[in-house]
């Protein structure tokens, strides 16, 4: 058995299923991302994780102990929220002891068990300031060390980072990814952020309507997603429709004939096929073991360090990404440009009617 095992977990709120058969099973130490869209039943199972919801069935096991009908006080969980949650009236020492003292720790055992979270976290020099007087990061970096301070065996956070703005979450990402590591506690992360999931996790869950789609390491999630949803949902993919031709591997993509190694096995010729392939993977040059297109580059993003080309074949859209760097020609809107798709990075799979990919996709 797992170290931290969710099996069958469901929850309904009157019509609606917010959980629906979730299984988990976490090791010891280990960093895990909950992904996936509002309402998609992460942070309901990251409750009924810490006690705050009881599931309707299904069990959590901690350590071989089942604790599914124990309160929160009783799990030996530590939680860090979104909103904070600081005592507004107390110092950054006293929210960080408050904890410890309702356990009757001695003043000594608590002082050097706080003192040693604040410097942890970077505020050893911030000790006696309130709330009001911290910033958004220094806020929670404190709600981050209350959590800890009585030496959980579970660090659960729910979304901590989504109220701060973009350098301060980049930076404080980093600081719980290294803290976590220090202490080898066993933590969830819920995240609707993807690369903030691909970034901090050992491995990462992703949700869709109260059901785990993928679970896996971040290089698993992002390379070889399972369905359109998680592939399009992590990073941006592009979805292409073809024809097949013929079961050795040629198809017919608006009017353009694309030679695969193969195709999905059962497909005959006639059949409609799914092409997936990553902006990322896309090459303006020739490259050995890659299906040629022709296409029309129809406008241009610059994003710093690379630009995002939106390019037409035919009635298809694709997004294309290249580095800017020296020696880089990039071509403009309305230029004819030949476009290579690698074949080990190109997924095809029986198209299906009711495929659907998140918005943000081509």
């Amino acid at each position: 058995m797992a170290y931290l095992e969710c099996s069958g977990i469901c929850k309904s709120f009157g019509h609606l299923r917010a959980v629906d058969g979730a299984d988990l099973a976490v090791e010891r130490g280990e960093f895990i991302g909950l992904l996936g869209p509002s309402g998609s039943g992460k942070t309901t199972l990251l409750r009924i994780v810490a006690g705050f919801e009881q599931p309707d069935s299904g069990t959590i096991h901690l350590d071989g102990r089942n604790v599914t009908g124990l309160s929160p006080q009783k799990r030996d969980m530590g939680m860090v929220f979104q909103s904070y949650a600081l005592f507004p009236n107390m110092t950054a020492y006293q929210n960080v002891a408050f904890g410890l003292q309702v356990r009757r720790q001695g003043r000594s055992q608590i002082k050097g068990r706080v003192d040693e979270l604040l410097e942890l976290v970077g505020l050893a020099d911030k000790t006696s300031h309130l709330p009001h007087q911290l910033s958004g990061g220094e806020q929670q970096r404190v709600a981050l060390a209350r959590a800890l301070a009585p030496q959980p065996r579970v660090l659960l956070l729910d979304e901590p980072l989504s109220a701060l703005d973009a350098r301060i979450r980049l930076s404080l990402r980093q600081e719980i990814r290294r803290i976590q590591r220090a202490l080898q506690i066993t933590t969830l992360y819920v995240t609707h952020d993807q690369e903030e999931a691909l970034a901090m996790s050992d491995r990462v869950v992703v949700f869709h309507a109260g059901r785990i789609e993928q679970f896996g390491r971040p290089e698993e999630i992002y390379d070889r997603p399972v369905n359109a949803f998680v592939a399009g949902f992590v990073g941006t993919t592009n979805l292409l429709q073809a024809e097949v031709l013929s079961s050795s591997g040629a198809c017919r993509l608006d009017g353009q004939i694309l030679d695969l190694p193969k195709v999905p096995s059962g497909l005959r010729d006639g059949d409609q096929l799914e092409l997936r392939v990553r902006p990322e993977h896309i090459r303006l040059s020739p490259q050995p073991g890659s299906g040629r297109l022709q296409a029309v580059v129809e406008d241009i993003m610059f994003l710093g360090g690379r630009l995002s080309l939106r390019a037409s074949i035919g009635r298809q859209v694709l997004w294309v990404e290249m580095p800017r760097g020296p020696g880089e020609v990039a071509p403009s809107p309305g230029d004819a440009v030949d476009l290579y798709l690698p074949h080990e990075v190109l997924v095809a799979h029986a198209a299906h009617p009711d495929s659907t990919v998140p918005a943000g996709s081509a």
